[in-house]
């Protein structure tokens, strides 16, 4: 009697998203993501996310693709946070005011029942305005990257427009543009005086 031989069915598995384990299930919930989203917000990269987060950061690179709430946590929080460097380097590139908490000490007479008097001190609080005003360094900087054929540190002179006034800002801005790169501070990016007239070559 003849055996026909049958056909053994295989099953494949499909490569989907993989199901959240353990591991991932917590970082997947609404306090997770938060936390995620902070990290990123406060400029953590995703090696220091995931150090924070307790994995390694090859695992994270897996859930970030594998995920797409982590990978929307990620990108939306440091679209966030560039938005907010964006918006407070103009401030910086126009001046701006700061309310200052400040706590000053008031005295406080008075004269007891014998006449005697008595000098009490108590603490008080206030709010001043402090005007901040326009950095230098910071209107180099966006001028040099939203006009660049202008405000390069070698401005094309072939084109009359783009020729600075000779009123001594073209030094001014080489100067602090030399500063910028060496990465001193702006705070005497702009001289009082005039120098004391030696030359450098000699």
């Amino acid at each position: 009697m003849a055996k026909t031989a049958g056909k053994r069915k295989t099953q494949t598995k499909s490569k989907g998203t993989p199901k959240p384990s353990g591991k991932s299930a917590p970082w997947l919930e609404k306090e997770g993501l938060t936390r995620i989203e902070g990290w990123a917000m406060d400029g953590c990269t995703d090696q220091e996310i995931a150090k924070n987060m307790g994995v390694a950061y090859s695992t994270l690179r897996v859930w970030r693709d594998s995920f797409p709430a982590i990978s929307a946590a990620l990108k939306r929080a440091r679209d966030v946070a560039d938005r907010q460097v964006e918006h407070r380097l103009f401030d910086m590139t126009q001046g701006y005011t700061v309310e200052v908490k400040k706590v000053f000490k008031v005295k406080k007479e008075h004269y007891d029942e014998k006449g005697r008097k008595i000098v009490t001190e108590e603490l008080q609080s206030a709010v001043e305005e402090v005007h901040i005003p326009a950095n230098v360094t910071a209107q180099i900087f966006w001028m040099k990257n939203r006009k660049p054929e202008k405000w390069r540190e070698k401005p094309d002179t072939s084109r009359e427009d783009s020729e600075l006034p000779d009123d001594g800002l073209k030094e001014q801005m080489e100067a602090a543009a030399s500063k910028v790169c060496a990465g001193t501070d702006d705070s005497d990016i702009l001289p009082e005086d005039e120098g004391d007239g030696k030359d450098e070559n000699a």
